[in-house]
This record gives structure tokens, sequence and C-alpha cells, in this order.
């Protein structure tokens, strides 16, 4: 059922938010790459995205991807890159 584990939920010929949420790391990963760690990185996003990619950046569980009724528009996140997992790639070392 969708409310006892959406994470595991896909409609037809779609994918899962854990599938969505490695695509998204993926091409944060990229990113945070080509700017070789030079602060600030700006992404917009929508709310799923946002909700996964907070979930990410602040280290919750994929479960808790939805974001607070109260959650401004624009959101601060600072983070240490060479913290992030980011999936298919060899943890290495981005220096900020």
């Amino acid at each position: 059922c969708w409310n006892d584990t959406p994470v595991a939920v896909a409609i037809p010929d779609g994918e899962t938010l854990e599938q969505a949420a490695q695509r998204m790391q993926r091409a944060v990963g990229r990113l945070i790459g080509k700017s070789d760690g030079v602060p600030p990185l700006v992404l917009v996003l929508r709310p799923i995205l946002r909700g996964l990619c907070r979930r990410w950046l602040t280290g919750q569980p994929l479960t808790d991807w939805r974001l607070p009724a109260d959650s401004s528009l624009v959101t601060q996140w600072t983070v240490n890159p060479a913290d992030l997992v980011i999936p298919g790639r060899r943890r290495r070392r981005i220096v900020a």
C-alpha cells in the first residue's frame, strides 16, 4: 500500500522513489563535480525531488522524503560535498 511503504511503489512504466532519489543524486553529483566544490550550487527542484534532495543532503532516511507543511519555497543547505554518497560512484574526496 502506498501509505505503508511509499518508497517501494511505482506506477506502471514508472520508477520508485528510491530510483528517483538515486537518479537525482547522480545528477547532483555530476553538478558538484563540475563545480569543483566551489559554492554556491543552486538547484531549482519540484516538490517531490526537493523533498528527496533535502532528505539526502541532511542524512535523513528515504521514508522521510516529504517536505514539512511549513517549508519555505527557498531553502539553503550547507553540506560538505565529500560527505555525500553518490550511487554508482566510488567515494572520492571533493575539496570544498
